[in-house]
C-alpha cells in the first residue's frame, strides 16, 4: 500500500529545522549525489498517484498511522519476510506503541502553546501589516504584499492543523498498539506457522516488484520499437531502476531471502548509472540486465527474451 506521508513536514521539523526542505535536500545530496532515492513526486508517479499539492500533503500525511494500523491487521495471516519483521514489527509492538504515544502527546503539548502564542502574535502582526500596506505602500506594491501576508497566514494555519491531527492520530495509534499487544503472541504463532509451511517470500517474488518488472517489459518494448529514446521512456526507465534498487537494498538489509547475486546487481547498477549520464541507449541494456535479475524466467515475453533482441542494437 503506497504511503501518503511522503513529503510531509511535521511541526517539530519546522520548529527545530527552520529550512527542512533545504536540510533534506542537502542530506540527500550528501548521501545520494547521483539521485538514487525516489523523491515524493517520483514515488507518487511510480505508484500511480496524482501529483499532490502542499496543502494535500500536509493534510493527508498525519493519517499515515491509520494506514499502518490497517497493514498490521492485514499482515496477521501473512508469512514473515524475514527475522526483521518478527522482532521489529511484532515482538516490539508494545515499545513502538509506547514511542508513538509519547511522540503524539509531545506533539500536542508542543503544538498547543505554539499555536496559541503564535496565533495571537500573527493576528497582531497581520493587523499592523494590513494597515501599513493600505496607507504606506504604493498601489502597485500593495497587491504583492497582501499576497505574501496571506501566504504566511495560510502556511501557519496549515502547520497548526496538521500538527493537531498528527499528535491526535499518533497518540491513538500508540494506545491501540499497546492495548492490542495481548494478541501479538497468537499473531506471531500464526505467522510463524504459515512461514514454516510455505516458506519466506524472496525479494523478487513480491507483487510490487513483479509489477515493476512488468512495467519494465513495456518500457523495453517501446525502446526496442523506436530508433530514439523519448523523454517519457527515459524517465520511466530511470524511475523503475530506482524502485527496483530500493526494493533490493531494503529487503537485503532486513535479511529477506533472495536468489539475486548482490555483487552482480551492484556491478550492473554501477554500469547503468555511468551509461545513463552519457548514452541513454546503452543504459537501456544495463537496465534490462538489472530487470532480468528480478524476472521469473518462465514468464511470457520475459526480459531475457527482450534482452536477446536488444543485443542486436548498435550502440
Amino acid at each position: 500500500m503506497p504511503k501518503i506521508n511522503r513529503g510531509y513536514i511535521s511541526i517539530a521539523d519546522s520548529l527545530f529545522v527552520p529550512n527542512k526542505q533545504s536540510a533534506e535536500a542537502q542530506a540527500l545530496n550528501a548521501i545520494d549525489p547521483a539521485g538514487l532515492e525516489l523523491t515524493p513526486d517520483e514515488y507518487a508517479e511510480l505508484h500511480g498517484l496524482k501529483k499532490r499539492t502542499k496543502l494535500r500533503v500536509q493534510l493527508e500525511g498525519p493519517f499515515q498511522p491509520i494506514l499502518d494500523a490497517g497493514k498490521d491487521v492485514a499482515n496477521t495471516a501473512r508469512r514473515y519476510k524475514s527475522l526483521h519483521q518478527v522482532i521489529n514489527r511484532d515482538a516490539m509492538q508494545f515499545l513502538r506503541g509506547l514511542g508513538n504515544t509519547v511522540k503524539g502527546v509531545g506533539l500536542l503539548l508542543l503544538a498547543t502553546p505554539y499555536i496559541a502564542i503564535f496565533d495571537f502574535a500573527l493576528l497582531v502582526y497581520a493587523g499592523i501589516a494590513a494597515l501599513t500596506y493600505t496607507f504606506c505602500l504604493p498601489e502597485h506594491k500593495r497587491k504583492q504584499s497582501f499576497k505574501e501576508l496571506n501566504k504566511m497566514v495560510g502556511n501557519h494555519l496549515l502547520a497548526a492543523t496538521s500538527a493537531l491531527l498528527e499528535g491526535t492520530i499518533l497518540t491513538l495509534r500508540g494506545i491501540t498498539q499497546m492495548a492490542s499487544f495481548v494478541f501479538v503472541p497468537f499473531k506471531m504463532l500464526l505467522r510463524a506457522s504459515i512461514t514454516a509451511i510455505v516458506g519466506s517470500p524472496k525479494i523478487e517474488d513480491g507483487k510490487r516488484v513483479q509489477t515493476f518488472v512488468n512495467h519494465g517489459r513495456t518500457v523495453l518494448q517501446k525502446i526496442k520499437d523506436s530508433e530514439e529514446f523519448i523523454v517519457r521512456d527515459t524517465n520511466s526507465m530511470n524511475l523503475l531502476m530506482k524502485a527496483l534498487r530500493h526494493k533490493l537494498t531494503s529487503g537485503y538489509k532486513k535479511g529477506q531471502e533472495t536468489d539475486i547475486n548482490i555483487v552482480e546487481a551492484t556491478e550492473i547498477d554501477d554500469q547503468y548509472r555511468d551509461a545513463y549520464k552519457f548514452d541513454k541507449h546503452a543504459a537501456g541494456k544495463y537496465f534490462n540486465k538489472y530487470l532480468n535479475l528480478f524476472a521469473k524466467q518462465d514468464a511470457p515475453d520475459s526480459p531475457q527474451k527482450i534482452y536477446e533482441e536488444l543485443n542486436s542494437f548498435t550502440i
